[in-house]
Order: C-alpha cells, then structure tokens, then sequence
C-alpha cells in the first residue's frame, strides 16, 4: 500500500439466486478488507466502490428503502452492507484516525458511486448476459411480450465507458487540482462529513475526509427502451402491465424450465423495471438532455444488436433486419473517445443510419441450456 494514492473496487459476484452467506464472502468482506488496509495507509488518498442492485426511488423514504431492500434478493443486500461501509469508513477517519487534521496531504476521499443498469457502449455493444435487465429482454423476446411500466418511470442505465470516465474523473479529483472534461453531474450527492458535494473544497485540499454518496441518473424513459428494443429488432412486442405478464412468464417456465431466460430471475420480477419520478421531471430531462438520451438509446441498440448476434436474444423464426450496417457499428467510432459526445453529431449521424441499407440475418430458434 505504500505506493498506491486510489483503489477503485468493481469486483463483486453477480448471483441474483444465491444466499447472503453465499454472497457475502467475496461482496461483503472483500470490502472490509480493502477499507481496512486503506484506513491503515499513510498515502491512500481515494476509495471508490462502485455499487449495483436496487437503488433508492427518488422520493423513496430510507425506511421503505430498507423495506424493500429486506424483501429483495440477496446480491442488492450485500452491495448496500458494502456501501454502508464505505460511507462508515470515511467518517471514522475523520472522527477517529486522523480527527484534527487538516493538512492536504492527509486529506482523503471515500466514495460510493452508484451508476443503475451498465451495458455495452455504442461501439462494441459487448454486454453481460448474466444481468437482470437482459435476461428480462430476451424473455420478453421469448414470449412475444413486455412489462409495461407507467409513463413516468425512469430508467437508470448508462454504457460502460461513460461509467469508467465517470469514475476516472471522480479518482482524479480526489487527488489532484486537475481539470477534466464536464460530465453531467449524478442525481444526488450525499456528504457525511464536512459540507455536502464541495468539490471546490475537496480539490483544494481543505477537507480531512471527505464522504460522498453518487446516485447517477444517466438514462432514459422506460417507455423508450422498450421503444428502442422493438425498433432495432424489427419486431413488435405486445405491451402487458406486470401481474399480466408475470402470469405468462409463470406459465412459460413451466414448459421451458432452465432453458427460459427468465430461469435465473424468476423470484424478482416486477413489479416495475424503472423508477417513477414526477412527470414534469422526466419531460425536463427528455427536453434538457436530449443529446444524452440518445446517447443511451444507441447504447441500447448497439448492446442489442449484440446479444442478437450472439444468440442470446433469440428473434422470431423469420428474416429480420437488426440495423448492423457498417454505419451504425461504427457512427461512434469517428470522434475523440476523450471528448464528450455532442448531440449534433449523434441526431446526424442517426439520421444516416435511419436510410442504411441494413444486413440481414436467418435467425435460427435455438433452446439451448443456459448454466447460471
């Protein structure tokens, strides 16, 4: 530890069927041993844990949180014990190992960045079929159908390399003065020590700890990723709420047992796949950020035009077109990857695509077994 100023930990398992004691070992403890040795260092200076399962509704109260969070599987559990120790580390550094410090050499940062849903990028697409959110796309694929959530519901998910240079920029900032490109900021900041989300006061060093808590909002409508999954397959999918599907979802796993997609995910789904928030919100950010709307609308595409590829979202039997023209594998791939996204590029180069003349593939029904 003596040379090293940041740890960033993304390591966890992803089991969304398996036990907290099961879990608990390589998501949980793995943890307390990295904030330990951190708390024991002289030159760690950042400790960033990235975090995953249920996040908090925007105006959910801790208490139905909590709720939720003991009703859900176990995998959410163990991220959120992980986060609180993230957030608890932070304050007994400031309160106990170094309480009256505050010189800038001895200042540090403990973090806790919670992006949603991660998926492929607009490029390669590559994506986790392991995750809940695909394997309830390629059930919906499956069964010709899909949980609708209201019109005001939101879904958090962004592409994996605007998470990773979100998370490079947050590492940075905890150790230096140096600027980056502007990224647009999460949904909340929470702060237990010092004055809440005082980046100026974090860069110049006059903080002794610093504890912050990243909710990221990158997303889209849920009515526009199911959008977006239709349009890119080149198939229509029939819109059920939820406790009408799941009784389809119920009655397919039946027949299909662990060679449905669903399998792994059965005992949670519903009863929404987003997050409600005021409608004027989501028309704010529809209208606000429409360049990073379609930003991750086209992540989406790319990500299914990939798990199409693969086999693993399986079309019906019948010549589809999946938009993989060379255009829309490569209408990123043109720009500086270190450089925002201008959503003027993005409207033209999607206007291209729109006219491509798209490939076209004989997709062949396969029920393989899938191993978990």
């Amino acid at each position: 530890m003596s040379n090293i100023d940041i740890i960033i930990h993304n390591g966890a398992v992803v089991n969304y069927s398996a036990s907290y004691d099961v879990l608990e070992r390589a998501n949980v403890i793995s943890t307390f041993q990295l904030l330990e040795a951190a708390l024991k260092s002289q030159h760690l200076r950042t400790f960033i844990f990235i975090s995953g399962g249920i996040k908090q509704g925007l105006h959910q109260s801790d208490e139905d949180y909590l709720r939720t969070l003991n009703e859900s599987e176990a995998y959410s559990q163990t991220k959120y014990v992980s986060e609180q120790l993230t957030l608890d580390a932070g304050r007994l550094y400031n309160e106990a190992v170094h309480p009256s410090s505050r010189h800038e050499d001895e200042s540090r940062t403990f973090m806790v960045i919670k992006p949603g849903y991660i998926i492929g990028d607009q490029v390669a697409g590559i994506s986790n079929t392991d995750d809940y959110i695909w394997r309830l796309v390629a059930g919906a694929v499956r069964m010709g159908s899909f949980p609708s959530d209201p019109p005001d519901y939101w879904l958090d998910i962004a592409e994996v390399t605007y998470v990773a240079k979100y998370v490079a920029r947050q590492a940075q900032l905890g150790v230096s003065n140096g600027s980056s490109e502007p990224i647009t900021p999460p949904r909340s900041i929470h702060s237990g020590c010092s004055s809440p989300s005082n980046e100026g006061a974090r860069e110049n060093g006059t903080m002794n700890s610093t504890v912050i808590f990243h909710d990221m909002s990158r997303g889209l409508p849920v009515r526009q990723f199911w959008h977006a999954l239709q349009s890119q397959t080149q198939i229509s999918l029939k819109q059920l709420d939820w406790d009408s599907w799941i009784g389809q979802a119920n009655a397919d796993l039946d027949r299909d047992k662990e060679a449905h997609p669903l399998w792994a995910i059965q005992l949670h789904l519903g009863p929404a796949l987003g997050d409600r928030i005021p409608a004027e919100e989501v028309k704010m950010r529809s209208t606000e950020q429409s360049g990073t709307l379609y930003e991750v609308e086209a992540a989406v595409r790319r990500s299914v035009e990939y798990l199409c590829n693969i086999q693993f979202i399986v079309l019906p039997l019948k010549e589809v077109s999946l938009n993989s023209s060379p255009a829309n594998r490569r209408y990123l791939s043109n720009r500086d990857s270190d450089t925002p996204a201008d959503g003027h590029e993005y409207l033209r180069h999607g206007k291209a695509i729109k006219h491509a003349q798209g490939k076209h593939y004989h997709t062949v029904i396969s029920r393989s077994k899938l191993t978990y």
